[in-house]
């Protein structure tokens, strides 16, 4: 065996360790028993549920079949370790081929210990696949681009046409590739628009869906980009995303890190200008900044918030090519020494969050096993659960077992969209105001209840003045009050159960 293909077996085992390892142990959230339940329905209903969800339908179904071998956490997230292996192979295929074998086993590393990549890869969501298809139609694109064979274009019509019906940043990976195009001077305009034809006809029987979903007006619970978001975005970019910069140190911690990842990037790019084809300049340079430019923009303007990183795990692969082809170029000529060091800095700022999130479970998100596990050793007959906001119960009644009876505020009722209104000022969150509490919906609960379990998380969003915290302390005893704590993260936010005794 040569070194090189040593090297590369070496990058395939450190990723499927960092992916596998603790894999099913986070319990599932929100958007992971949102995938879960809508997946569980028929394939008609499952269309139905997604009308009103701002993301395509291809993994809902592969989902859905996918269950079929079982529900567990780690059956749940398996097909997001093969999509990123699917990621991997073909980061290096890209890097290969654009640029050589060094560069492409350079960002394969980098990719295999990258804590971004890991965090938003490794869930029950359409990010991984996502993050698949881009990459491998953006290698397909590179071939078509300079060799105009059938076969690339049978694999970059595949691909691309996947990443639309995956996710609707497909759309900006298409705007990206066509720009790339058009600075690489329009080559290969016949065989290329062709291929661009059939994805668009290919996704057609989608698009009447696609814009029943827009007339449906759907709301955001992301942060409105600025300032603070676009330095979380470096943050987790750099490799810090389970590290908490509190404190001088903590702080000198995340602006070296961020220091060292700009560095990588600045030299990935500059030697790619300079250096190298100006082809793949465009091709990459397009790949990474025509999506976060356009959702940022977007997201700015409008009230389409679609700006996150969990959205933008896709640029990943590429980012990871930019640097590999930067080191790579370095450590050749008389930079060797500053690539070596900042690549392992950057490795061991990754290292850094890999050990809190396998050491520290509060960087994982919500803890809803325990909470369902507490509640169900903890409740009596005649209990029932109130659920505020309504989504909190797709979580909770993936683990719940018990018999309490389960009640959810109608979200309809209680809560309307208010886009005037302004909770976080300096996070720029979009509310889904409370507008009132339905007493007699409460009264009939306590009535029919003798005590009343009550779970919420995200209450800054849905009900940031607590009133209905409020009216079950007036109207009885509160005896238990607990937060299940397992998430730094403001956006993903506690989970707090309370234990009401009613009033007679």
């Amino acid at each position: 065996m040569n070194y090189g293909r040593f090297l590369l077996l070496l990058a395939v085992f450190l990723f499927l360790l960092v992916w596998l390892h603790h894999l099913g142990t986070p319990s599932i959230w929100f958007d992971e028993a949102f995938s879960y339940w809508t997946s569980s329905e028929t394939p008609g209903k499952i269309l139905e549920v997604i009308k009103g969800e701002p993301h395509p339908p291809f993994y809902f179904f592969f989902l859905h079949f996918w269950l079929k071998l079982g529900s567990s956490e780690f059956l749940m997230r398996l097909p997001s370790v093969f999509f990123g292996f699917l990621t991997l192979t073909g980061l290096y295929l890209l890097a290969a081929y654009l640029f050589d074998r060094r560069a492409a086993l350079i960002s394969s590393f980098l990719y295999s210990l990258n804590f971004m990549a890991f965090y938003s890869g490794t869930e029950a969501r359409m990010y991984a696949p996502f993050s698949a298809f881009v990459i491998l139609s953006f290698y397909f694109f590179a071939r078509l681009l300079k060799e105009g064979k059938k076969t690339d274009a049978i694999g970059y019509t595949f691909f691309i046409t996947l990443s639309l019906y995956t996710h609707y940043f497909g759309f900006f990976v298409l705007l990206s590739q066509a720009i790339a195009f058009i600075a690489a001077g329009l080559p290969r305009k016949r065989i290329i628009a062709v291929s661009w034809l059939c994805s668009i006809m290919l996704f057609s029987p989608w698009l009447f869906f696609m814009m029943g979903q827009a007339r449906g007006g759907i709301g955001s619970l992301m942060p409105s980009p600025n300032i603070h978001v676009l330095g979380n975005t470096l943050k987790i970019f750099s490799g810090l995303g389970a590290f908490i910069g509190n404190g001088y140190p903590g702080i000198l911690v995340l602006r070296a890190a961020e220091l060292v990842f700009l560095f990588l990037l600045g030299a990935g790019f500059y030697f790619m200008l300079i250096k190298g084809d100006k082809g793949n300049f465009y091709l990459l340079s397009t790949y990474v900044l025509i999506p976060l430019v356009l959702s940022f923009g977007i997201a700015v303007f409008t009230h389409l918030h679609i700006y996150s990183e969990r959205y933008l795990f896709f640029l990943s692969p590429a980012l990871c090519i930019i640097i590999g082809s930067g080191v790579s170029l370095m450590a050749a000529g008389k930079e060797k020494i500053p690539a070596i060091l900042a690549v392992s800095a950057f490795f061991i700022f990754n290292g850094i969050s890999f050990y809190n999130y396998n050491t520290d479970p509060i960087f994982w998100r919500q803890d809803w096993r325990s909470c369902a596990m507490y509640i169900e050793k903890s409740s009596q007959p005649g209990d029932a659960i109130l659920f505020n906001p309504p989504y909190c119960q797709l979580p909770f009644n993936f683990y719940y077992k018990g018999r309490a009876a389960k009640i959810q505020f109608t979200e309809k009722k209680v809560f309307k969209i208010d886009y005037k209104h302004d909770y976080f000022k300096d996070g720029g969150l979009e509310q889904f105001g409370l507008t009132g509490i339905d007493e007699a919906f409460l009264k009939k609960i306590a009535g029919n209840n003798k005590r009343i379990w009550f779970i919420t998380s995200q209450s800054f969003l849905y009900d940031p003045e607590k009133k209905i915290g409020k009216w079950l302390v007036e109207n009885g005893e509160v005896i238990i009050r607990k937060s299940v704590k397992f998430e730094t993260s403001e956006a993903t936010g506690d989970i707090y159960v309370w234990l009401v005794k009613m009033k007679r």
